[in-house]
């Protein structure tokens, strides 16, 4: 039985841990990149699991604050991700 602290349970946070170690930016692009194809059902899974929990009718506001906070944060840290690649 895997460990949820496994690496090899969930590659994706192996692949998020090595960004400590990236050099340059082509290795931030490919960590970046891998870590998108990685958790890339994440916003499918969320709306599987909470639809276990709420009905249509109060799932549909839930998942619009879970949108819109993706959003804020897009606008509050985008100017700071580029400072990042310097």
């Amino acid at each position: 039985m895997k460990s949820l602290h496994d690496a090899t349970a969930h590659p994706d946070h192996s692949v998020a841990l090595s960004q400590a170690f990236i050099v340059g930016k082509a290795g931030f692009y490919v960590t970046r990149t891998l870590v998108g194809a990685l958790e890339g059902g994440f916003w499918p899974g969320a709306v599987l699991f909470l639809s276990d929990f709420y009905t249509a009718r109060e799932l549909a506001p839930r998942l619009a604050v879970l949108s819109a906070m993706v959003d804020v944060s897009i606008i509050c840290f985008d100017p700071t991700r580029e400072l990042t690649l310097v």
